[in-house]
């Protein structure tokens, strides 16, 4: 496939019940939402909405920027490994911002990948909504390393 790198669109704390309870916390805990796109040869592919417990993670959002990516801001945190519990996919029609973002009109559809990774412990480590653009990719789902 293409080589792609991500980079960090935005960051912000918010609170968000359904999110909270996805990654164990209370439903009104403060959560750390992290905005990337993924890109390959020069155009956006996905759009990623990444969630993580900020008292757990503090100053995550420095590391990602820092490194332009979550599996190596993990790692500065000892999390050198975790593994995905479930994912979630779905064909969607895209919101006017993330239309935007993957540059695609908002009547294509996208393809939606909501999922939680976890640490070893199997403690919630990181929930994720990742949009596609549904014509430039394929997903392979296998319980192979």
């Amino acid at each position: 496939g293409m080589r792609g790198h991500t980079e960090l669109v935005d960051s912000q704390i918010l609170r968000a019940p359904e999110i909270a309870k996805h990654l164990g916390l209370s439903r009104t805990a403060e959560i750390l939402h992290v905005q990337m796109i993924g890109k390959a040869e020069g155009r956006t592919i996905d759009v990623a909405e990444h969630y993580f417990d900020p008292k757990r993670f503090p100053g995550f959002e420095d590391k990602v920027s820092e490194t332009q990516s979550i599996s190596r801001a993990l790692a500065q945190y000892g999390i050198a490994d975790y593994t995905r519990k479930w994912s979630r996919i779905t064909a969607a029609m895209p919101s006017a911002p993330v239309a935007r973002l993957l540059n695609q009109p908002k009547t294509r559809p996208i393809l939606q990948v909501e999922a939680l990774n976890v640490d070893i412990d199997g403690a919630p480590v990181q929930y994720s909504m990742t949009r596609f653009a549904g014509d430039w990719v394929q997903l392979t789902v296998s319980d192979q390393d």
